[in-house]
């Protein structure tokens, strides 16, 4: 028997919750989970659809495609849903299945044919019940964090594995010492639940110094998808840091380059993008966040999930 997870939402940052959230419940229960390809994370097979979650056999890796195209996209992400719908219903009409979907108030499972769960406490219980029958399970909330937090050594390890591409030349030596920044803002800067992420350069400028003169580093790399950079790369210059904004030409060279220097850098500096502390969780053990009172903020990576600002997506 097995546990299907089908959909939940978001992209990589918020697979990567949901990818180690199934760990730590595989790990704890002992039992086998998958997950269905989505846009950002596959399995090793090309003819496999499912992804295994297992401790010692997970064969997953991150997707190698550019879907800049707009219409391929679009087109593909088409696809992935209606996957997802014949799946529900091919395990709601056929016996020893059951089609199951949660938290369904935020409309990512409408139109799924599923019985639905009402809370965690029943989520949890449906582990225990793909020992008998096979399930397929939708939606956003699959959580755990007292089973992350105690599995947390061998979930950064598989992560580990995973999202660092297999080359040699990839090292962690003294050289590469550096603060890496990323400034989410775009859709942040849009939506109410998200102004207290939304900073101006000066608080940025403030944060990224303090964090620099407390970890004694000169360098810092700022990755940003819709921030002003220009006053606060001369700023920090004047400071006498060496500042490089990356370049790249695709999602995926993009993608590529902030895995391998999140784990290369010293210390981490964001707002609150789900991708930066999924890097955060899995090659450090604090981030850091700007604070207009503070200047800065040190949040462990036990506590991301209920500290703010950093629960409004870690969650």
């Amino acid at each position: 028997m097995s546990f299907i997870f089908a959909s939940g939402g978001g992209r990589l940052g918020n697979q990567l919750i949901n990818i180690i959230h199934l760990t730590a419940i595989s790990i704890e229960k002992q039992i086998k989970l998958y997950k269905l390809n989505d846009n950002y994370i596959k399995s090793t097979n090309s003819n496999n659809l499912f992804i295994s979650i297992e401790e010692n056999n997970s064969n997953w890796e991150l997707q190698n495609k550019n879907y800049n195209n707009y219409f391929m996209g679009r087109l593909n992400n088409l696809k992935f849903r209606i996957l997802v719908r014949l799946i529900h219903f091919l395990f709601y009409i056929l016996p020893c299945k059951e089609s199951l979907k949660y938290n369904s108030s935020n409309g990512r499972t409408n139109f799924l044919l599923a019985e639905e769960i009402h809370s965690v406490e029943e989520l949890m219980s449906l582990f225990l019940l793909s020992k008998k029958k096979d399930i397929v399970f939708s939606g956003w909330g699959l959580r755990n964090w007292n089973l992350v937090i105690k599995h947390k050594k061998k979930i950064k390890e598989i992560l580990s594995k995973k999202l660092l591409p297999k080359r040699k030349d990839i090292n962690k030596s003294s050289s590469n010492e550096f603060l890496l920044v990323h400034i989410r803002n775009s859709d942040f800067a849009k939506f109410r639940p998200f102004d207290l992420l939304v900073y101006d350069e000066n608080t940025w400028i403030n944060a990224i110094s303090k964090v620099c003169e407390k970890e004694n580093l000169a360098k810092v790399k700022i990755y940003t998808d819709d921030f002003d950079l220009e006053l606060l790369y001369n700023s920090l210059k004047e400071l006498g840091l060496k500042v490089t904004i990356p370049s790249y030409k695709n999602q995926d060279e993009f993608l590529n380059q902030i895995i391998i220097e999140s784990y290369q850098s010293k210390s981490i500096l964001c707002n609150s993008s789900s991708l930066t502390l999924a890097m955060a969780f899995t090659f450090h053990d604090y981030v850091y966040t700007p604070d207009k009172k503070q200047i800065i903020k040190l949040t462990h990576i036990n506590k991301l999930h209920n500290t703010k600002p950093h629960c409004i997506n870690w969650q």
